[in-house]
């Protein structure tokens, strides 16, 4: 029996592009069942920084965001959340790697409905 709970998520170190955007850390499927990640915006050097660190914290927020995308979550307006829009690195380090306590509802929601 297939699991609608079950996702694919693709990491990947090549640029990533979508016609209206210049770049972007990520995409999936919103609902669906598949993502993909960029590091290549989300590796420090990329921006001169040394801190190696801040390459798996980027990822695991761009993960997250991206997987939030296939339950059906939309973008968020509160900078914190991890569903809000990284329209650079600097908001990808700002916020957090969780959900605030709205998305956290609305994913419950969406793997009840599952």
């Amino acid at each position: 029996m297939k699991s609608n709970l079950v996702r694919l998520l693709g990491v990947t170190d090549v640029d990533l592009y979508v016609p209206s955007l210049n770049f972007v850390f990520g995409e999936a499927e919103c609902p669906g069942n598949v993502a993909v990640i960029s590091i290549f915006r989300l590796e420090p050097k990329f921006y001169g920084e040394e801190n190696g660190s801040l390459l798996s914290q980027r990822a695991v927020k761009e993960a997250v965001h991206e997987l939030g995308h296939t339950f059906g979550l939309s973008h968020c307006d509160d900078s914190s959340c991890v569903m809000f829009f990284s329209n650079s690195i600097c908001d990808t380090d700002r916020k957090h790697e969780t959900f605030c306590d709205r998305c956290v509802q609305l994913v419950r929601k969406a793997v009840q409905r599952r």
